[in-house]
């Protein structure tokens, strides 16, 4: 019996890994059955388009970038136009900086007043802190007349109102 028996396994075996053999290749069709059908569902779902239909869509695209292209350029020629206006001088601005500001400081005036005089010809933007950097320099403001040309810094202001004045003259 046991020889039958060694032979009575390996069919039964035998006959379930044939059953599990054909089951697999009946689900390989079925499913190679499914993706046949979802690739000529999807080949009938694609929009072909026709001639006439692709070239309007071209038209539309090419009226879309003229437009776009036409406002790019009115940009640029906006930009050019105000570079150009900007590159040329300004008349009140050059008699401006030929402007010359004739101060005279009296022997004896004080910072104070020095400052107030200075900010009321415009020459000083805030007199207070101007009066502040006087005071942490060592050299005294000068008596005299003064000359300011155009729009000089501060710094040259006070450059100006330390040194000799008649250094200052627009002959010098």
């Amino acid at each position: 019996m046991l020889k039958n028996r060694s032979l009575l396994i390996g069919l039964g075996i035998g006959l379930i890994l044939g059953t599990l053999m054909l089951q697999l290749m009946n689900l390989a069709e079925e499913q190679g059955m499914e993706l046949s059908q979802y690739a000529q569902e999807g080949v009938q779902e694609q929009q072909l388009y026709t001639q006439q239909q692709l070239t309007e869509q071209l038209e539309e695209q090419r009226a879309a970038l003229t437009k776009a292209e036409a406002e790019a350029a009115e940009a640029v020629e906006a930009l050019a136009a105000a570079e150009l206006k900007a590159a040329e001088p300004d008349p009140l601005l050059e008699q401006a900086k030929q402007l010359v500001r004739v101060i005279r400081i009296r022997r004896g005036t004080g910072l104070e007043q020095t400052a107030e005089m200075l900010a009321n010809y415009g020459l000083v933007a805030d007199q207070q802190q101007f009066m502040q950097s006087m005071s942490k320099r060592s050299r005294e403001i000068r008596s005299g007349v003064f000359y300011f040309t155009g729009f000089p810094s501060e710094d040259e202001v006070r450059e100006i109102i330390t040194s000799d004045p008649t250094l200052t003259h627009p002959a010098n």
